[in-house]
């Protein structure tokens, strides 16, 4: 049976930023995006997606830099995470860190994080993947950094952490971040733990962590089945990629239309509840995979998902059909309204980024003209390329130009954080012009 294809629309190519829910560093030494740092076969049974994005696309969207040119500071702050910490960096550099982030800096728990992360960077250094995966637990969805760190059976500088008392089963070195006021972790703390006997150690919940390991398969039986099966089929298939994301059906969550995040009317939409429901229902696994360069606008995606049957997958076609016909009206709705409140949305979030919203919204209607959708048995493919104009594309490195000024402002942060000492106000206010009045108001946690 031929593939049909068809000449679709649609957009957000640059949803790998929005498909980053639930990550955290995963050092390794080749340059390659890795497999999954823990085997499908001791996966919960109720895994419902399980992702990866490279290091060189966590820097370049959290920085606006390359791998190479990135400081070591970026590193202590995104594996201050592992120790139960705050992505200081990051944070910065996605728009954050503003004047409701000052008692953040005020917690000396986050300084402490922090210099773990510190000790953590000068053993394993900037080769990293971010792993993370989502499982259900009693009706409730949980999401999970997986990390693998040879070698390391306790984190390092990690008096800031409060140990368990009670350590669920296969797990060991259970630590949480206590919160202002508390005396003891609670399900909602953000915990760390190691799997027994395994350099795999995860970062979530306390709550999601417990969760984990009353489903973790120990014995690893190698006969997978059900909807685990289906995704380590399907994850095998994958090649490329800088973001590879796999997941069954009830795991979708409108993972494609999850990179139109912003855009208003979205999740109340009609047609795209339908899609979900027709995911949920008739698909086996999916998975999602961007391609090119991270640093550059120019982009591509594969998305695909396994149906039960062909004729659901023809069934699927016509589905995804409509939703992506859907989105290309809700994107040309923002544009408009985004062009008629430019001077409100720019005193939001500043000129670059309100520019760069809008120039991502605009790549994604040119890329609807050329996007095609395939179906092949019980596959149904959708395939699409970003392709910037030079506009667009000046409007993308002022972005990152704009991220990269705030990373160096947001490095310097660290450093005071790292050293205990007050954080100077002209870096404060760099950031939010609020943020100064907001930190200094703030007496550290403790005095």
């Amino acid at each position: 049976m031929k593939p049909k294809r068809i000449a679709l629309g649609v957009g957000g190519l640059l949803l790998g930023a929005a498909l980053g829910g639930f990550i955290l560093w995963f050092a390794q030494r080749q340059p390659e995006v890795s497999g999954p740092p823990l085997a499908f076969r001791h996966l919960p049974r109720k895994t419902t997606a399980v992702g990866v994005g490279s290091r060189e696309s966590v820097v370049a969207r959290s920085t606006g830099m390359r791998l190479e040119d990135a400081p070591p500071e970026v590193f202590w702050s995104a594996y201050a995470e592992l120790c139960g910490g705050w992505d200081v960096v990051r944070s910065a550099g996605r728009g954050g860190l503003n004047a409701g982030s000052a008692s953040l800096l005020r917690e000396p728990g986050y300084g402490g994080a922090l210099r773990c992360g510190r000790a953590l960077y000068e053993r394993y250094g900037g080769a990293l993947d971010r792993h993370w995966l989502s499982f259900e637990e009693d009706g409730q969805v949980h999401g999970l950094f997986v990390v693998r760190l040879e070698g390391l059976d306790k984190l390092p500088e990690a008096d800031h952490l409060e140990p368990v008392d009670d350590e669920p089963k296969h797990l060991d070195e259970v630590a949480c971040m206590l919160k202002p006021g508390e005396e003891r972790c609670t399900e909602t703390s953000f915990a760390v733990a190691k799997i027994d006997g395994m350099p795999i150690w995860l970062v979530g919940t306390l709550g999601a962590v417990e969760a984990f390991a009353w489903r973790f398969d120990d014995d690893g039986d190698d006969s997978l089945s059900g909807d685990v099966a289906a995704m380590a089929k399907l994850h095998g298939e994958i090649t490329g990629g800088y973001d590879r994301t796999v997941g069954d059906g009830d795991g979708y969550d409108s993972a494609f239309t999850r990179g139109f995040g912003n855009v208003p009317k979205i999740y109340d939409d009609k047609r795209i509840k339908k899609l979900d429901e027709r995911v949920e229902d008739d698909v086996e696994a999916w998975s999602i995979v961007l391609d090119g360069d991270p640093m550059s606008a120019e982009l591509e995606l594969r998305l695909v998902f396994w149906a039960e049957s062909a004729d659901k997958a023809e069934e699927l076609r016509d589905d995804l059909e409509d939703v992506v016909k859907r989105l290309e009206k809700l994107l040309d709705d923002a544009i408009d309204d985004a062009e008629d409140h430019l001077e409100e949305r720019e005193e939001k979030t500043g000129r670059e980024a309100a520019e760069y919203e809008v120039a991502d919204w605009q790549m994604s209607m040119q890329a609807l003209a050329q996007a095609s959708l395939e179906v092949d048995g019980e596959r149904v493919v959708l395939r699409m390329r970003q392709e910037p104009t030079e506009e667009q594309s000046r409007v993308t490195e002022r972005y990152r130009q704009w991220q990269r000024d705030r990373t160096d402002t947001a490095v310097s942060i660290v450093r005071s954080m790292v050293e205990d000492e007050e954080i100077n106000s002209d870096d404060l206010g760099a950031l939010d012009p609020e943020l100064p009045q907001a930190y200094e108001s703030l007496p550290k946690s403790g005095e």
